[in-house]
């Protein structure tokens, strides 16, 4: 039996188009209040301006304080607008050095059929009594972007 091939236009809305994916294993210190690229970006190309583009991040982190509070600040970007936000804070009485991970989910209307880079920063916004560095990827863990196009 032949297989044929469904266009984009005879997906059922809701379907996925196409997926794009990033990933890094580089570790990215940043212990400073300037915002900074975690090495997650990538482009994805809506068929239809009214189709939209489901972005995932995954990000392993690091942070740590020394009696102190750090907030950290991880940003989802479409070009240079922040359309998804995730924080990760610590405020302790004692030295601690944490690991964890920040996830972002959003379901972006980028009403555009050109190419569309979605990225991922983070930034210190709040730091007392830093301890060790802050960072994404420690230890090299891996850090992921997925981009889907879902049809209208």
């Amino acid at each position: 039996m032949a297989l044929t091939k469904i266009g984009d236009a005879g997906m059922p809305a809701g379907s996925t188009l196409q997926v794009v994916t990033s990933i890094t294993t580089t570790e990215v210190i940043n212990n400073t209040t300037g915002e900074v690229a975690t090495g997650l970006s990538a482009d994805i190309t809506p068929s239809s301006s009214s189709n939209k583009v489901l972005a995932l991040v995954t990000l392993p982190i690091q942070w740590g304080s020394n009696s102190g509070n750090i907030t950290q600040d991880y940003n989802l970007k479409r070009g240079s607008t922040i359309i998804g936000k995730s924080d990760s804070m610590v405020n302790v009485s004692a030295i601690v050095q944490l690991q964890g991970e920040v996830s972002i989910s959003v379901l972006d209307s980028p009403s555009t059929t050109s190419a569309t880079t979605y990225s991922v920063t983070f930034q210190e916004t709040t730091q007392t009594n830093r301890y060790g560095n802050s960072m994404v990827c420690p230890g090299n863990a891996t850090a992921t972007l997925i981009l889907m196009e879902i049809s209208a």
